[in-house]
């Protein structure tokens, strides 16, 4: 007989389809770090944070644009407040901090809090660039991780992938979460500076996850799940996927409710899983909101056929 039938069992259809979300969510995901690459520094330490944003409401124009970078992010699980990042980075810019003017472009490239305009984001980027690179040869991990950022995406300087993996690499050896994770990500796919290389993409992402970053963390459970630069583990894949969702960051909690509803790495839990997909919809995640529609769905056809 050949060994080539057709798989028609619906289960085995149906954790196959999973397992090619998750993959299709990893690229999402890494894709997506093109846009929320302008950061600063990673501040894990709710304490770090009290003290940063202290010193900017007494007027250091330094902690003041470090603290509209952490209002742009959203941290420690609170969401983004892009009015605060704006207040805060135009009181910095006002003194021509570097990093102030670094966090006022970031907003004016998105349109973040404000109306959305590139012309002078560029020119905020230029202007922040001197400031930048004299904070970053004194050691600042911020103003290097955004150094970085600035050379490989063209912000402000001509592109140099060179540039902005030596700043970028800087930083992540002095321990900045973001600029491991962003490290991961440039060994993940490769460019014309560096190879792809899925082991070295593995240990920067395990770095930024155990330093607290919820987007590291959430990866690093997905390269568990496919076994990218390591071996498959379910139960470490939801391990880590359920550290990032207790950060709230929603493709984890997509990806942790997927688990849950085939019962990889964790018991089999339905209901657990639909609550996981409600808390990534309610964030806006449009897989969860797609998710959750067809569940709906189903329950009504399979309420209809009683």
């Amino acid at each position: 007989m050949s060994s080539t039938k057709t798989n028609n069992n619906p289960q085995s259809k149906k954790t196959e389809k999973a397992d090619r979300s998750m993959k299709k969510i990893f690229y999402a995901v890494t894709l997506l770090s093109c846009i929320i690459f302008p950061s600063s520094a990673q501040i894990n330490r709710e304490t770090e944070v009290a003290g940063i944003k202290e010193k900017a409401i007494k007027g250091d124009p330094y902690f003041q644009g470090l603290f509209s970078g952490i209002c742009r992010r959203g941290e420690h699980g609170a969401k983004p407040n892009y009015a605060e990042a704006l207040k805060w980075a135009e009181l910095s810019a006002l003194r021509n901090n570097p990093l102030g003017l670094y966090n006022l472009a970031a907003l004016y490239e998105e349109g973040l809090g404000i109306k959305k305009d590139p012309a002078e984001a560029e020119r905020l980027y230029k202007t922040a660039v001197e400031g930048l690179t004299e904070l970053a040869r004194n050691g600042d991990t911020a103003a290097q991780y955004s150094l970085g950022y600035m050379y490989i995406k063209e912000k402000g300087v001509n592109k140099d992938e060179l540039e902005g993996y030596y700043w970028t690499r800087r930083s992540a050896e002095a321990g900045n979460a973001s600029a491991q994770y962003i490290m991961g990500y440039l060994y993940f796919n490769g460019n014309s500076v560096i190879k792809k290389d899925l082991t070295k993409s593995f240990s920067w992402i395990h770095k930024a996850a155990l330093n607290g970053d919820p987007r590291g963390q959430c990866l690093l459970g997905v390269m568990f799940y496919n076994a990218f630069g390591t071996d498959k583990d379910f139960v470490k894949a939801a391990e880590w996927l359920g550290k990032s969702s207790e950060q709230k960051d929603s493709s984890a909690l997509y990806l942790l409710g997927l688990m849950y509803e085939d019962g990889k790495g964790v018991p089999k839990d339905k209901e657990k899983a639909s609550a996981l997909f409600k808390r990534s919809a309610e964030q806006g995640y449009a897989p969860a909101k797609e998710k959750l529609s067809k569940l709906k769905a189903h329950e009504k056809t399979a309420g209809n056929n009683k």
